[in-house]
């Protein structure tokens, strides 16, 4: 990251192309912005993925099929 930053710096202080429309086509910081809002996207969901967890710690569901084996247990095993 400290290295993405240098460059990030350095290109900031060269000269940069700018196009017709005075946009600028060599922004350095484009990459990192991006980079940012995924890290954003991503913990965004490892909240709410905790505060589900953390809701639902203390249920327990039971299934609405009844288990039905096919065969008794030996009990010779016993």
């Amino acid at each position: 990251m400290a290295s993405m930053l240098l460059r990030i710096k350095t290109q900031m202080l060269l000269p940069r192309q700018i196009d017709e429309e005075s946009l600028d086509i060599d922004d350095p910081r484009i990459d990192l912005v991006a980079q940012l809002l995924e890290y954003k996207k991503y913990k965004n969901i490892a909240h709410k993925l905790k505060n589900l967890h953390f809701e639902n710690k203390d249920s327990f569901f039971r299934s609405s099929s009844k288990v039905v084996y096919d065969q008794s247990p030996d009990v010779s095993d016993f």
